[in-house]
């Protein structure tokens, strides 16, 4: 990348000054952006929903289905992955 010496200077040197990252900081992140900790909070209900359902899901691949290991690791990593970029683009932009 073009320069990307002079974005990584301008990066590093935004922020809190270099401090290392703790909880009081994230509170003081969360209490002051509010789009930002309601963003947090949605993307955690995601990412909750998701760790829960894989478990579920071999318990239904294997017992149900019947299916073999191979096929659930299939259907459990590479076509969540495989469909990402189809479904990103329909990701609602905000204005």
């Amino acid at each position: 990348m073009r320069r990307e010496f002079r974005l990584l200077a301008a990066e590093a040197g935004v922020g809190a000054g270099g401090s290392a990252f703790s909880l009081r900081m994230l509170r003081e992140i969360l209490r002051a952006d509010p789009e930002f900790r309601r963003y947090m909070f949605w993307m955690g209900m995601y990412g909750s929903g998701n760790l829960m359902i894989n478990g579920q899901l071999v318990v239904l691949f294997t017992d149900r289905l019947g299916l073999s290991g191979i096929l659930q690791i299939m259907a459990l990593t590479v076509v969540p992955l495989a469909l990402m970029p189809l479904c990103l683009p329909w990701w609602p932009a905000r204005p």
